[in-house]
């Protein structure tokens, strides 16, 4: 017979001494590993002992389920040391949520264990949870947030004390709505006078005020020379100057009072006395040259009409 060649004696006699040799005596692995996502089966947790040679079954834990072509067993090898364990058990997939209107839905798996987030689209916000994870409910796996929606982003109607709108009457304000505001007469606007409904509900810049001030300063004939602004408020000090020519009989200093009014009064910038007297002499210096000019053209004519009457009577005497 083919067993009985001289070749296959040696290997026989190893195959009956190993048969032969007491349980261990060749070693024996450590507790099976724990897996994440399967464990031992009853069986096998009652084993004290795994000598080489051992096979244990796993059985897939809650939430996962067998994966076709993979063998569910571990074995202690020849070294003493379990066989690498197969990815034979996967996460149940608790399936595609509907989608999110005006919204998205970022998916990465849909195994159990996994999470799914979610967004809204420009000028909608997310009311609800931004996140779902796929969790064990009883013998099955499901999402344990609702899906949430999005809604159409709105800001509150924003008004100004002494002010009012230019633009963007409302009533409603939806994202990227703007108003536009301007201040009373008397008073000017801290803040922006544009603002915009942005992505949070709120406005931004924020929504300005009108702070009351003092009239502007008008000055004919002159300047502020200091502490000029586009507006003044309560305690504001300028510096006025009249142009050349000019002179100031009031107090150059002024300030702004709390009745919202300019102490000492704003001055008045007059002609100088001497600027006066010179256009006097100016003005009648011009009126006498225009006089003696009338006169003197006056004056010709009455001679040159004398110098022709003698001649037109000695023509008529001969004729």
């Amino acid at each position: 017979m083919e067993l009985l060649r001289p070749g296959w004696i040696p290997r026989l006699s190893a195959l009956l001494v190993l048969a032969l040799l007491p349980r261990g005596a060749l070693g024996s692995c450590g507790t099976p590993p724990r897996l994440s996502f399967a464990e031992l089966q009853d069986e096998s947790k009652a084993k004290e002992e795994f000598p080489v040679g051992t096979t244990v079954t796993y059985n897939c834990r809650p939430g996962y389920q067998r994966v076709a072509g993979q063998s569910p067993t571990l074995t202690c090898e020849g070294e003493s040391v379990w066989s690498e364990p197969k990815m034979f058990c996967q996460g149940k997939s608790c399936g595609h949520p509907r989608d999110l209107a005006n919204g998205k839905v970022h998916i990465t798996d849909l195994r159990f264990g996994s999470n799914i987030t979610f967004s809204c689209d420009e000028g909608f916000r997310l009311v609800g949870p931004n996140t779902s994870l796929c969790v064990i409910d009883e013998t099955r796996v499901t999402w344990n947030h609702e899906l949430p929606f999005c809604e159409v982003v709105k800001c509150s109607n924003a008004e100004v004390e002494n002010g009012r709108k230019l633009s963007g009457f409302g009533p409603s304000y939806s994202y990227q709505d703007a108003i536009t505001f301007g201040c009373e007469a008397g008073y000017f606007m801290v803040g922006s006078r544009v603002i915009v409904c942005q992505a949070n509900n709120l406005w931004s810049p924020p929504v300005p005020t009108c702070e009351r001030v003092c009239p502007d300063l008008v000055i004919s004939h002159g300047r502020v020379k200091s502490g000029a602004k586009p507006h003044y408020v309560v305690g504001d000090h300028v510096t006025i100057e009249c142009y050349a020519a000019y002179t100031m009989p009031g107090e150059p200093k002024i300030h702004c009072t709390d009745k919202f009014k300019w102490e000492p009064v704003i001055p008045e910038c007059r002609l100088s006395v001497y600027i006066i007297i010179l256009l006097c002499v100016i003005v009648i210096a011009a009126v006498m040259l225009i006089v003696t000019l009338v006169y003197k053209k006056i004056f010709s004519q009455k001679r040159k009409h004398v110098s022709t009457s003698p001649t037109a009577e000695y023509t008529l005497c001969k004729t």
